[in-house]
């Protein structure tokens, strides 16, 4: 997909792939917010797929905006930079989902008459990872939120 982002970004701007971007991560994070142990293997695929599609809309036209913004002499610390951010914050992301899916899991254990059956885990599992979703659906929203407010940069 990163080619086909770039030339839209080259015709239209960052954030023409930006909106569209944060539109399609909302919808497949909705529907994976969904997802039961009965959801298919091939549909979690799609879900899959549609999301990083969502995300390559989103990382490439973002960062190349960004990058942009610097003079050239500036460009290798403003590569560096945003990498390291990346690495930072999806950590961060990755934490606290799980740390939001394991207080749900247990939440959702709480109330089972027996925690340690099979299909109590599983759909201890799945309450959790639904709850997970969720915060990426409010990330998302905000992020569709900010879109509306990005200006192309000077260079593009």
């Amino acid at each position: 997909m990163s080619p086909i982002a770039g030339r839209i970004f080259d015709k239209f701007g960052s954030k023409w792939l930006l909106t569209p971007g944060f539109i399609i991560m909302i919808i497949t994070l909705w529907n994976l917010s969904n997802v039961t142990t009965e959801t298919s293997i091939a549909m979690v695929i799609f879900l899959h797929s549609s999301l990083m599609i969502g995300v390559t809309l989103i990382m490439m036209p973002a960062q190349t905006n960004g990058l942009n913004e610097l003079p050239r002499e500036l460009y290798a610390d403003g590569t560096a930079l945003i990498n390291t951010l990346l690495q930072v914050s999806g950590s961060i992301g990755t934490a606290l989902a799980i740390t939001i899916m394991s207080a749900s899991q247990n939440s959702f254990l709480e109330n089972v008459a027996d925690p340690s059956a099979p299909s109590a885990v599983s759909s201890s599992l799945t309450a959790g990872v639904q709850t997970a979703f969720i915060l990426g659906i409010v990330l998302a929203i905000s992020g569709l939120i900010m879109s509306f407010f990005i200006k192309s940069s000077k260079n593009t």
